[in-house]
């Protein structure tokens, strides 16, 4: 029953962290739960992993990626 409670926590927690941390993202940012494969328009046609790398850190949401610094539509990379 510990065990139950602890990872119930462990969880709680982990969910905190992410909604804290997407209310610090810039506009068409947010924290995904694994790394993104392409960041920026020059990484898009990089191969990607089948992995998933837990993530804690802003990155542009799907269909845009970091051009100059700013999440950007793919169609303006």
């Amino acid at each position: 029953m510990k065990t139950i409670i602890v990872n119930i926590f462990v969880v709680s927690a982990i969910f905190a962290v992410c909604e804290s941390a997407s209310a610090a993202c810039g506009p068409n940012e947010t924290v995904p739960q694994c790394e993104p494969c392409a960041v920026t328009c020059a990484d898009r046609d990089n191969p990607c992993p089948a992995i998933c790398i837990f993530n804690s850190q802003c990155y542009c949401t799907i269909g845009y990626l970091k051009k100059d610094g700013v999440c950007v539509p793919t169609s303006e990379c």
